[in-house]
Parts: C-alpha cells; sequence; structure tokens
C-alpha cells in the first residue's frame, strides 16, 4: 500500500497519524493503514487534521470506520488540529458525540496529562421502528446509517412498499452506499423524507439524488 501521504509517530500512550492529504486513494487505505499500525502498537490512535481544510462525506465515512475498528479493541479514535469548517460539518453530524474531538494537538496533550482516560463515548448503534399506514410505511431511523447488517435488514422490510415514509430526524450520519439504497428504493416506490438536516440535503444534493426522493420538512 502507498501510504505516503499519512504519516505516523508512536508515542507513549498514542499513535499519531498527520496525513498530507486526505484524498481518495488514502480515504480507501486509511482503515487498513490503522489496522497495520494496530499490528505494531494497540494503543489510541489520534489523527491530526491540520493539512485538511474541510471534510465530506468519504471522510466521515472513513472515520466511522476507524472508529468501529479501534473500539473493537476498547481503543479511542481522537481528531485533533480541526479547522472552523471540519468543526462545523462534525457538530452538524453529531460525530462530535461519538469522537473525542481537539481543536490543537497541544489542548490534547494537556488533557492527556491532566486526567486520567475518559471513558468512551457515543455510540454508532442504528435502529428504526416501523409503523404501517393504510398506503404504505413509516421508518423512524435512529442513529448512525452507515450500511451494515442493521440497514440491509431494513431494505429487505421495506423494499416491496409501494410508499416509504423515512423519518432521520435523529440520524446523524448517512454514508454513501445507504444514499445508493434509497436511491434504489425510490425508483420501485414513493419515498418521502422527512427530518433532513442541511448536511443530509447537502449529500443527496451532491449525488444528485434529490429529485428522486421528496423531503418533507
Amino acid at each position: 500500500m502507498d501510504a505516503k501521504n499519512l504519516q505516523f509517530e508512536f508515542f507513549d500512550s498514542y499513535t499519531l497519524i498527520t496525513p498530507k492529504a486526505l484524498g481518495p486513494l488514502e480515504l480507501d487505505h486509511l482503515p487498513a493503514f490503522v489496522e497495520d499500525l494496530l499490528l505494531q502498537k494497540k494503543q489510541d490512535v489520534v489523527m491530526s487534521l491540520g493539512s485538511i481544510d474541510t471534510v465530506f462525506s468519504s471522510h466521515l465515512t472513513a472515520f466511522v470506520q476507524v472508529y468501529r475498528l479501534l473500539k473493537s479493541f476498547n481503543l479511542r479514535f481522537i481528531i485533533v488540529d480541526i479547522s472552523p469548517a471540519v468543526l462545523n460539518v462534525m457538530q452538524m453530524t453529531q460525530l462530535d458525540s461519538l469522537l473525542p474531538l481537539f481543536l490543537t494537538l497541544e489542548d490534547f496533550r494537556s488533557a492527556q496529562q491532566s486526567q486520567a482516560k475518559p471513558e468512551m463515548k457515543g455510540r454508532l448503534d442504528f435502529s428504526y421502528v416501523l409503523t404501517p399506514v393504510a398506503d404504505g410505511i413509516v421508518v423512524k431511523c435512529l442513529g448512525y446509517m452507515a450500511f451494515g447488517d442493521q440497514v440491509r435488514k431494513l431494505q429487505s422490510e421495506i423494499s416491496s412498499k409501494p410508499k416509504l415514509t423515512l423519518d432521520i430526524s435523529e440520524v446523524g450520519y448517512m454514508d454513501t452506499r445507504v444514499l445508493i439504497m434509497i436511491s434504489d428504493l425510490a425508483s420501485k416506490s414513493t419515498v418521502e423524507i422527512q427530518g433532513a438536516s442541511n448536511v443530509i440535503r447537502e449529500l443527496f444534493d451532491q449525488h444528485r439524488l434529490q429529485a428522486k426522493v421528496k423531503f418533507v420538512d
């Protein structure tokens, strides 16, 4: 794997990754890169975004994948050196409730010195509640919609319904594969989406999917 843009350094209690760039190639390799680092030293991973001006859905997907990997070892994924634009996206998608964020690396190091390792926070669980209605079904979605077994289960349960109303007012994150799934559902059924945040609406717009669904405020 070519990881020339993913530099790292081992410290006593954490591994620091300092990417020069986080383009599609680096993001595709990031989970495997972190897994390789864990083989050398199993400890918390800190990523500096000092060279990154903003983030998009592909970044969020990679961050969630790394979070899941580290959580399986009871380790943390911590992001530091965050620009105002990046912080805004993390807050709007509620990933700031999942990942420890520090405006600078020095802030993180000061926190490390002043207190014991904090309890891991946040959940990546996705759940849903189905409510049949006369002309279809209402789906109340909760949590982080990263494509996986639970989303596949939901897809199988609603794919034959003539009308779908997706309430995503309590969804903080939606990855690209979920957008593709919704687009596929919309080719067979009428799909209404309630409670979409501005960030999620922008994701639909970026992938030219807004015309396939109806947003309901």
